[in-house]
């Protein structure tokens, strides 16, 4: 809360605390910012699973909440996961991935990110020592 990341699925028109946000800009210079990924998410990856969402959207004809005006964070529960481990459990579980980027890409990215957090997860990190020693 009051870092400007998005912690719900939300889209807003000059809204910084929603998760697609629509600046406020020329009309010719309309465009969306999407505010989810972290600066370590795979930029080509993160649009192909953009553009697969867009894909999704128009063939299945679904339709836009209303624009979230003001704070989000006092509108919406957090539904966003916040730690890896939640975002990889949601992954796994995303029937959407595997349909949309191929069923052994999903297994495969997975199996990776797990093999990640798994290496991250037997080091001692400075904080951790300085805390406990």
């Amino acid at each position: 809360r009051g870092t400007h990341a998005p912690l719900a699925l939300s889209w807003g028109y000059e809204n910084r605390t929603v998760a697609v946000r629509v600046p406020a800009d020329a009309h010719s210079a309309t465009r969306i910012e999407h505010r989810v990924p972290g600066a370590d998410a795979h930029p080509h990856l993160v649009m192909a699973a953009l553009l697969a969402g867009m894909l999704d959207g128009i063939q299945n004809k679904r339709e836009a909440p209303e624009p979230l005006e003001g704070n989000a964070y006092d509108q919406l529960p957090p539904s966003l996961p916040r730690y890896w481990p939640d975002a990889l459990e949601a992954f796994r579980n995303s029937d959407f991935i595997g349909n949309s980027l191929g069923a052994e890409f999903h297994r495969v990215y997975a199996i990776i990110k797990q093999q990640e957090l798994d290496t991250f997860d037997q080091h001692v990190t400075p904080l951790e020592y300085d805390a406990c020693l």
